[in-house]
């Protein structure tokens, strides 16, 4: 059960306790708690034993469904894909939630992206990720950044709560784990269409060697001065908010 897709279950007790505990804000900011992937229910027990009824778990293994529903009663247990689901439509009208889970490694990028899609409804997430696509989560202004890790920064603190090695993991991965949590800003840092945003920013890193004078030569006469001789992943956040604000601002309509 769960090897068609992708999952590795993270066992160690420790690191379960973690993930739970870096959970700051159900039942101050927000009611409802959304687990995506929850497997055996590792740490759909912790999460359960805070609060079961305000509990949402998203299984795409329909023999995983059936074991959490039998272990969770209260909980809400869901049978499909959490990258297809309307997350909205799990939790009642206009309330907030966050989101938990350990991420099969191949979803984890689009995860995100539907939270940034779901913002305004999602205060928090705490989030178990390859290390490798964490990193470039974490990171703006450096090699390993990304249009999702620039757009991310945009709405959300972001910081790592824990790496996880391999043998924590049934059954082991190749690489290491890392936990990332991620909390909504007051305010975000440029109130912008994240859709236009990432067709500028993906526009920009796929040929991530060249200047930005060459990769936005559409709106190379909008850009900031100092920025036209620099590649993608050189810029800092800064820079990336004025490049956006620049050109988004202009081709308002």
């Amino acid at each position: 059960m769960g090897r068609k897709w992708g999952q590795h279950f993270l066992v160690d007790k420790k690191a379960l306790q973690t993930i739970a505990s870096a959970i700051q804000l159900w039942g101050k900011d927000y009611e409802y708690l959304l687990e995506i992937g929850g497997g055996e229910g590792a740490l759909t027990e912790y999460l359960y034993r805070i609060n079961p009824e305000k509990l949402i778990v998203i299984e795409i293994d329909p023999q995983f469904y059936e074991l959490l529903r039998s272990k969770y009663p209260k909980a809400k247990i869901v049978n499909g894909d959490a990258l297809k689901i309307d997350w909205e439509t799990l939790v009642p009208e206009e309330q907030q939630f966050g989101i938990v889970g350990n991420l099969a490694y191949d979803i984890a990028n689009g995860v995100v992206w539907k939270m940034l899609e779901t913002k305004d409804r999602v205060p928090e997430a705490v989030l178990m990720m390859q290390r490798e696509v964490a990193v470039r989560l974490l990171s703006v202004g450096q090699r390993t950044t990304n249009w999702l890790s620039v757009i991310l920064h945009l709405f959300y603190k972001v910081s790592r709560v824990l790496d996880v090695p391999p043998k924590a993991f049934k059954p082991p991965p190749e690489v290491w784990g890392t936990v990332l949590r991620m909390e909504r800003l007051p305010q975000p840092l440029l109130n912008i269409d994240i859709y236009h945003a990432r067709k500028i920013l993906t526009q920009a890193f796929a040929q991530r060697r060249k200047q930005l004078k060459n990769t936005l030569k559409p709106y190379a006469n909008q850009l900031p001065p100092e920025v036209l001789h620099k590649r993608p992943e050189q810029l800092s956040l800064e820079e990336w908010i004025s490049v956006l604000q620049a050109i988004l601002t202009k081709n308002q309509t």
